[in-house]
């Protein structure tokens, strides 16, 4: 890991949406039921067990019925996160980035002064700025049963939506390169270049994928609290790094030596579940049983319906992240923490030499599909 100097500017990084502001709006659709958050505006579509969504803030975090942002002058910078823990720890190193100087639950983490042991709060930067280790928000997904029906209804991350993605955002001046370069965050509109192929114009810009450190944003999603006999499971998504290069401290201790290569592979980790009581889960859906990482190149889709049992998705799709028990004629709901960080352990981090990390704009569309009993 490396200093806590090494961040990024809180105002540019947008959690789920396209804008660079606290005032950019999130729009989300449930259009077959699907909960689609982008850039512009914000509508419901009723469809066929209406799947719904709302947001509430967390560390470093606000919320409206349409917008996740984060604080006014909050920064974000490098730590970990243990997904292997019950606990879900963040994993923070000292100002040298060389040890850990504490690990917190996510259920403690919080934003306050120094001394309550549990804050994300890193460092004062320039100004009125603050730097935090990590930022986090709430996520509660609410599905309605036809009263005839007789399947539990799985929650996935569409992989494959154009809806889905993690860009880099950044200022360009008249006369930088302009190769795949885009005005909009979800990178379909093609910056106007010169016949050299240089931007004719200064503004913010967009690329499908960050060229450094931006590689090293993760998001993990956790379930939070779950309706009775529904399940859910924590996945982490590194949308721009390869399996081989994704690393995490896996159960670190405080004053423990971080190096340069340290961190264990999330294909060698598990994972642990929210559920009810272990007897209303299929036995095969335990610590360890399912895939964790959600990383480049994975473009899974929302299966269809019947296509799987949840334990064919579990142990199938990376982006499964759980499942609503049938409960015919009423709601089921899933709670999730997200938890956004650049990953310490990250080699564009370790090598980095920039003092600010690339900002990134990030989008989620989520859908259901109903699962074989």
């Amino acid at each position: 890991m490396k200093k806590s100097k090494v961040l990024i500017p809180a105002m540019a990084l947008l959690l789920f949406s396209t804008a660079a502001s606290i005032t950019g709006t999130v729009a989300w659709f449930t259009a077959n039921r699907t909960f689609a958050m982008t850039a512009g505006e914000f509508a419901v579509i009723n469809t066929k067990n209406n799947l719904a969504c709302v947001l509430a803030g967390g560390v470093g975090t606000e919320a409206t019925t349409t917008s996740i942002t984060t604080k006014t002058n909050y920064i974000l910078t490098d730590a970990s996160f243990d997904h292997t823990e019950t606990t879900h720890n963040i994993v923070i190193p000292n100002e040298d980035g060389d040890k850990i100087a504490r690990i917190v639950a996510l259920a403690n983490a919080d934003e306050g002064s120094e001394n309550s042991g549990n804050h994300m709060f890193r460092q004062n930067g320039t100004g009125s700025q603050k730097i935090f280790s990590a930022f986090t928000w709430n996520l509660t997904f609410t599905v309605t049963f036809a009263a005839a029906e007789t399947q539990d209804l799985g929650l996935f991350l569409d992989l494959s939506s154009a809806n889905t993605y993690v860009h880099e955002k950044f200022e360009g001046k008249v006369g930088d390169d302009g190769t795949g370069v885009y005005t909009d965050a979800k990178c379909t509109a093609a910056a106007t270049v010169d016949g050299s192929g240089k931007l004719t114009a200064a503004g913010t810009y967009y690329k499908v994928a960050p060229d450094d450190t931006g590689k090293a944003f993760r998001l993990a999603l956790v379930p939070t609290n779950v309706s009775v006999e529904s399940y859910g499971v924590t996945k982490v998504w590194a949308k721009n790094q390869t399996n081989a290069k994704s690393f995490f401290i896996d159960g670190g201790i405080v004053d423990a030596a971080v190096t340069t290569g340290s961190g264990t592979a999330y294909g060698t980790a598990t994972t642990k579940a929210t559920k009810p009581t272990a007897d209303l889960v299929p036995a095969a859906e335990t610590a360890g049983s399912g895939k964790v990482l959600m990383a480049s190149g994975d473009a899974s889709a929302i299966p269809a319906d019947l296509g799987k049992t949840s334990t064919t998705a579990l142990s199938d799709c990376s982006n499964y992240l759980g499942y609503f028990k049938n409960n015919p004629g009423d709601t089921a709901t899933l709670t999730y923490t997200a938890v956004a960080w650049y990953e310490g352990t990250d080699e564009n981090i370790t090598t980095a030499v920039d003092t600010i990390y690339e900002t990134v704009v990030v989008g989620m569309e989520f859908g259901t599909a109903k699962l074989n009993a």
